[in-house]
């Protein structure tokens, strides 16, 4: 998938997490890999991102209730990439700036994972208001109205190949 990260001016940081949505503990090998690429600087006081290092091999998810936890924030100029595995604790910081704090991001995951694009819930977080009054084409960008195609009803039969 491919998003845009934008923390805006005074925005606060988030929540400690991991980007690997599956139940713990997590699989010993990598399901996902971010590449952020900086489009502004990562600086001090805009918000750039923070993390764990090694986290990664803790194959859990952060504990919310660890507020001591030392982070390492990550500086870096424009042009910048930031490349981890999903299984890395990782937050945004806070942007006391006046300045927009932007990269764009891409995740490269297994199969069985959402892309990042749509792991939020649209069908849940949106309220049956709003979605009776979105267009055609909102409804289909949030999960609506999409349908199953066929293919992915197919169940092939493996018996006598080498694959039963």
């Amino acid at each position: 998938s491919f998003l845009a990260n934008i923390l805006h001016p005074g925005g606060r940081k988030d929540r400690l997490h991991v980007d690997s949505a599956v139940p713990v503990p997590l699989p010993p090998w990598p399901i996902r890999l971010n590449i952020n690429f900086l489009l502004t600087d990562f600086t001090e006081d805009n918000g750039a991102t923070l993390c764990l290092p090694k986290s990664h091999k803790f194959l859990t998810l952060p504990d919310p209730k660890r507020i001591d936890i030392p982070l390492k924030k990550l500086i870096a100029p424009k042009g910048s990439l930031i490349i981890w595995t999903g299984h890395l604790w990782h937050q945004s910081g806070d942007n006391n700036t006046n300045e927009l704090r932007y990269s764009l991001n891409a995740g490269f995951a297994a199969s069985y994972l959402k892309d990042q694009s749509t792991e939020e819930e649209h069908l849940v977080v949106v309220d049956e208001e709003t979605k009776k009054s979105l267009s055609p084409e909102s409804r289909l960008m949030i999960g609506m109205d999409r349908g199953i195609k066929a293919a992915a009803m197919y169940k092939p039969n493996f018996s006598g190949t080498e694959f039963e």
